[in-house]
């Protein structure tokens, strides 16, 4: 444990660790407020958790909330996040560099406090490469709930790879075996699944809705936008179906096989909805009920979508 009054610290930091298990437990933090540049000193929270050098780490069945960014891993092994509740953070949910054998895996994360961009760029789930030594493979991110609710819209699933984006042709520094699937997206950023120059990634079986309840930006210059899947150009031996979504880009993922294609259009997409949920608008904070397929769905007669909306 450590002093949870510097702000730039975390209250539980696992180190040169192995076969950790934090289960059952509920933690809170001091966050209260969406962070600007002019708070920022002020009301930024402590962070909960960072994890580093360590191995066969268990976070199961906890509630983490109002804290800056929630849990962090850096150049770990082994590390499973399970059944767990995330929520009024500023800044990120779970962040994570140089990670292998990870699985992210039945967890709720949700309803931010948030930041303006001008002071972090929130996101729920984070992977990055800059400044890790480990090139990160075999991450699961399955079964997942982010929803940004009534709060600020965040990134929900980024998972940019810095070190090939500077050399694509160095093969060695691609992620590898990366799969994201069966995961419910109701947000307002574009990066609904973004992920970077990867070997081995499957994208299947998501639901991604926009929230108009939700923006982001900096200052006053905030705006909505509707959550897509973006995978790098580079990206090879890759799969993207049965997922619902409003674009997919390359463009060339699409005709791999079958993916619902929401309108971009606000009319035209809230008929759609209203055919599939039963509902004319998916908006801000709403029950689990909410994302119910209607027994007519055309997506559940496909096998389409998150088994979550089932």
């Amino acid at each position: 444990l450590v002093n949870t009054t510097d702000k730039s610290s975390h209250s539980i930091k696992i180190v040169k660790s192995q076969n950790v298990v934090l289960s059952n437990s509920s933690a809170h933090g001091s966050a209260s407020e969406y962070l600007t540049a002019s708070n920022k000193i002020s009301k930024q929270a402590e962070s909960f958790m960072f994890i580093r050098w360590s191995m066969n780490i268990k976070l199961q069945q906890n509630v983490i909330s109002n804290f800056y960014h929630g849990i962090g891993i850096l150049e770990s092994t082994d590390i499973s996040i399970l059944n767990n509740e995330i929520s009024g953070l500023q800044g990120d949910g779970i962040r994570m560099g140089g990670a292998q054998r990870l699985k992210i895996m039945d967890n709720r994360i949700h309803d931010f406090l948030g930041s303006d961009q001008s002071v972090n760029h929130s996101d729920m789930i984070q992977l990055w490469s800059t400044n890790a030594t480990i090139i990160s493979s075999e991450i699961e991110i399955l079964r997942n709930r982010l929803l940004s609710g009534n709060g600020p819209a965040t990134q929900s699933i980024f998972m940019r790879n810095e070190q090939a984006d500077k050399n694509p042709n160095q093969k060695d520094r691609y992620y590898s075996k990366i799969t994201v699937r069966d995961n419910l997206i109701h947000n307002g950023h574009l990066h609904g699944i973004s992920v970077g120059e990867t070997n081995g990634l499957l994208i299947n079986n998501n639901t991604l809705l926009p929230n108009q309840a939700s923006s982001m930006g900096v200052g006053m210059q905030r705006k909505t936008m509707i959550p897509m899947i973006r995978v790098a150009e580079q990206s090879t031996n890759v799969k993207v179906f049965s997922n619902v979504v409003v674009a997919i880009h390359p463009k060339i993922l699409v005709e791999v096989t079958e993916n619902y294609l929401l309108s971009r259009d606000n009319l035209e997409r809230d008929r759609q909805i209203t055919k599939l949920f039963g509902r004319q608008r998916l908006s801000g904070k709403l029950p689990d009920s909410a994302y119910q397929m209607t027994e007519e769905s055309e997506l559940r007669t496909r096998g389409i979508g998150s088994s979550l909306t089932q």
